[in-house]
């Protein structure tokens, strides 16, 4: 470590500068060092033994002295090298001018920080305003376009098991209200036909299908009679072949329509055997 000065006396005036940064106070600090009553303000340490004192990088000596030459601070003679220093004359700037430019400078800057930080938060605001507005209209929306959705209710003459189980198989699962509505609507239709809808959707139950298939109506006609005599049997067959909204009807109310089958007559006569 160099023998250098270990008291510096400076003027008040430094610690007033508000220009000056803390390198460029360290450098100042330095070659206020090197001031006595011999030399009075000309010092001339070399840029190696201001690095040292101030633990700076030795370019930086050089850009700190030149700016407090800019500030009025010191005065430099010479360029360095070939073994000579630089020297320097110390001055005592009017930093009363610098202080208002200072303040003026805080001032100017303090307002445009605020008007800069408020259109910007301003802006921000609004713009997260309008994001949470769009957000709470499309949930209102939403909730308007569920209120609107007519909930389905399944209709009492249809078996709610055999609608169970056929809705949850794999290929029903999906399905919406709307497509619900639509199988009711169809099922209702076969059912005003006569058709045997409830043989339909528990055959669509057991088999997991996706959709209803309509019975065979020539099969439901053609169905065996527990004690049906043959006699009978052809008779139904051929009802079913005339009238096969009629042939559909329930068997148990085969009885109302006896008049049909009472109204063919069949006339007989008595063949005699030739001789």
């Amino acid at each position: 470590m160099s023998d250098y000065p270990k008291l510096s006396i400076v003027p008040i005036e430094v610690v007033e500068d508000r220009r000056l940064t803390l390198e460029q106070m360290r450098v100042l600090l330095a070659l206020f060092a090197f001031r006595n009553d011999k030399n009075r303000n000309l010092v001339w340490p070399g840029r190696g033994l201001l690095a040292e004192m101030t633990g700076m990088h030795v370019s930086n000596i050089s850009s700190a002295t030149t700016s407090l030459a800019a500030l009025g601070w010191l005065t430099k003679k010479g360029l360095g090298g070939y073994s000579k220093s630089t020297s320097y004359t110390l001055c005592w700037p009017d930093c009363s001018a610098p202080q208002v430019a200072g303040s003026a400078t805080s001032k100017v800057a303090g307002s445009a920080t605020s008007k800069v930080a408020g259109s910007a938060t301003s802006k921000v605001a609004g713009s997260a305003t309008r994001k949470e507005q769009s957000i709470e209209q499309s949930i209102e929306q939403k909730g308007k376009t569920r209120e609107r959705a007519p909930t389905f209710n399944l209709p009492d003459w249809i078996n709610q098991e055999h609608w169970d189980v056929w809705h949850s198989c794999k290929k029903r699962k999906g399905a919406t209200d709307g497509q619900k509505r639509m199988a009711v609507e169809q099922l209702d239709e076969w059912r005003r036909e006569g058709v045997d809808h409830a043989s339909a959707l528990k055959k669509a139950a057991l088999a997991g299908w996706q959709g209803l298939f309509k019975p065979d109506v020539q099969a439901v006609g053609r169905r065996d009679t527990p004690g049906e005599t043959a006699y009978q049997k052809s008779m139904r067959l051929r009802v079913a072949e005339a009238a096969p909204g009629l042939a559909r009807k329930d068997p148990s109310a085969a009885g109302q329509h006896a008049e049909f089958l009472d109204a063919i007559e069949v006339q007989t006569r008595t063949v005699g055997r030739l001789q």
